[in-house]
């Protein structure tokens, strides 16, 4: 079993090159979606994407970014982590 543990991690002080949204772990996107959405119990997923590219201090949602973020939301969404009624995002009831 891997013991590391994943944090999400703000990179606003770094430069452009250390925000690239291709350069954070899918795992590390992933716990940010739950994270957010477990606080807000239930968010608009536009909202939730905003709010999590600014976990990571990325202030400007480009399309690359949006993507990413999506990608790694259908993956929570399809593993029954998350549900998606609508644009409303909540965690599954399990």
């Amino acid at each position: 079993m891997d013991s590391t543990k994943i944090e999400v991690r703000d990179r606003s002080g770094l430069d452009n090159s250390g925000r690239n949204i291709e350069m954070i772990a899918p795992e590390e996107i992933a716990l940010a979606l739950e994270t957010v959405v477990d606080q807000a119990h239930s968010i608009d997923e536009d909202e939730l994407l905003v709010v999590v590219a600014s976990s990571f201090g990325i202030q400007r949602m480009t399309s690359n970014i949006k993507s990413a973020l999506k990608r790694q939301l259908l993956k929570l969404i399809n593993g029954k982590k998350m549900t998606l009624e609508g644009s409303i995002v909540s965690l599954s009831k399990q």
